[in-house]
């Protein structure tokens, strides 16, 4: 819709913006919520760092996923690496957090609750791009939006998915400060189920560089579909694992096993005053 425009003399690329908005803004996001997570601002700040380093390689890893299995499967495949994006969160960082806060001792379901903040913000902000860019959008529509990079109007599904996203980001918002200050643990499983949902939707609208990409294995569907198809059930079965943990009376899944047989091992080690 609008790939680039000019401000005072210069000429800047909308899509380029967008990612530098995204990497400002994630650490203050996380800073601003900080009071309801009991960080400080410096911790918080760290968190937000961190948070884009995971998200970069979970934006790596699946554009590389991608790559691997579409051109093993067809005749056309995607670039390898891609600057910025808004899919594979859930599959790609969840894990990661995961690892962290199995080494570091950390409460895994609070800050996977403190991430999912982020998370949808930039899903939401990264369709924004997309939108604006005008790149994979939905079929051409002469009742959709004009695409001054295709030349046509289309069927603007891009700016369904920042839409839907947006309003997850919102739903997210106002669960942190009510239902999760009682229940920790949903808010990445419940946004991550919500997101495949949508995108499983819009993905019907979505137009590849080929025909074939668009039809994957002659499935009629696209790649993506089945890709958020893993994340649905990857953040149902997250979901389920949840109310589990909080209904036998677990612990906040602090996942802090490493660091307990760390404790073990030198605690073995020591001599008893016996000897």
């Amino acid at each position: 819709m609008l790939p680039q425009f000019e401000l005072f003399g210069k000429t800047f690329i909308s899509y380029d913006l967008i990612v530098l908005i995204e990497y400002v803004t994630v650490p203050i996001l996380m800073v601003l919520f900080r009071k309801r997570y009991g960080a400080s601002i410096l911790k918080a700040f760290y968190y937000g760092l961190l948070t884009l380093l995971f998200g970069v390689f979970a934006l790596h890893a699946t554009s590389n996923l991608e790559f691997d299995i579409i051109t093993k499967v067809l005749d056309y495949g995607f670039s390898r690496y891609e600057e910025i994006s808004s899919y594979g969160y859930w599959v790609f960082m969840s894990p990661l957090y995961l690892l962290y806060c199995s080494l570091f001792c950390v409460d895994f379901r609070k800050l996977s609750d403190y991430a999912a903040l982020p998370i949808c913000y930039v899903s939401s902000l990264g369709k924004v791009a997309c939108f604006l860019d005008g790149c994979c959008s939905g079929p051409e529509d002469p009742n959709g939006i004009y695409m001054v990079k295709l030349g046509y109007k289309v069927f603007p599904v891009h700016l369904y998915d920042a839409i839907f996203a947006g309003i997850i980001f919102i739903l997210c918002i106002v669960l942190t400060f009510t239902f999760s200050k009682k229940h920790t643990g949903y808010l990445m499983p419940i946004s991550g189920i919500l997101w495949a949902l949508q995108k499983m939707w819009t993905e019907q609208y979505r137009t590849w560089p080929s025909e074939v990409s668009q039809n994957f294995m002659n499935s009629g569907h696209t790649y993506w579909f089945y890709f958020e198809m893993v994340t649905l059930f990857g953040c149902i079965i997250w979901l389920i694992a949840t109310i589990i943990c909080e209904k036998k009376g677990m612990p906040s899944f602090e996942t802090n096993a490493i660091k307990r047989k760390f404790q073990q091992i030198k605690e073995n080690r020591k001599p008893s005053k016996s000897e």
